[in-house]
């Protein structure tokens, strides 16, 4: 049986996401008694690899050459429904961007730095079925523009294991 509850807290000042989780966490031990712990697990991810064994990159990826404030992969990210563009990414940034395909994506390319792509897709397409509207599934489309592939494989996984939680009492 599910049960939903609101949860209404203010917070002083401006705080940071990590001061945010801690007090968030806080909080649900303190009324809710959960007690829970991340634990590595082997699941299913994908694995970021090279498509061709010859190291050719797609026609949609290239080298950064972008002077980014903050050293290679922190331009920035634009992602809107089926496209990805970036004047400066590295592998492992992208990975984490692509966790919309329902698992998470480890990279095991071995390309160093940070690349130039432009990735467009049928949004919500979950497999590597037919092309919609001339464009095709994610998985196609890494292949075919940016010269990556994401294959099935498993890999650690951290997982949220709760041992206890309680009813809250009442206001």
């Amino acid at each position: 049986r599910i049960e939903r509850f609101d949860i209404e807290a203010k917070v002083d000042g401006t705080p940071n996401q990590q001061q945010m989780q801690a007090m968030l966490r806080a909080l649900l031990a303190d009324r809710f008694h959960l007690v829970a712990r991340i634990e590595q697990q082997q699941r299913p991810v994908y694995a970021l690899t090279l498509a061709r064994r010859d190291r050719r990159l797609g026609p949609q990826m290239r080298p950064s050459t972008a002077a980014c404030a903050d050293g290679p992969g922190t331009c920035g990210v634009r992602m809107l429904d089926g496209a990805l563009a970036s004047q400066s990414i590295t592998m492992s940034r992208l990975a984490a961007e692509l966790s919309f395909v329902g698992r998470r994506v480890v990279d095991r390319s071995e390309l160093a730095g940070a690349f130039e792509i432009d990735l467009k897709w049928t949004p919500d397409t979950a497999d590597a079925g037919p092309a919609v509207d001339g464009l095709p599934s994610i998985f196609t489309a890494m292949q075919e523009q940016l010269g990556l592939k994401l294959e099935p494989s498993t890999g650690p996984v951290d997982v949220l294991v709760i041992e206890g939680v309680q009813r809250p009492p009442a206001n």
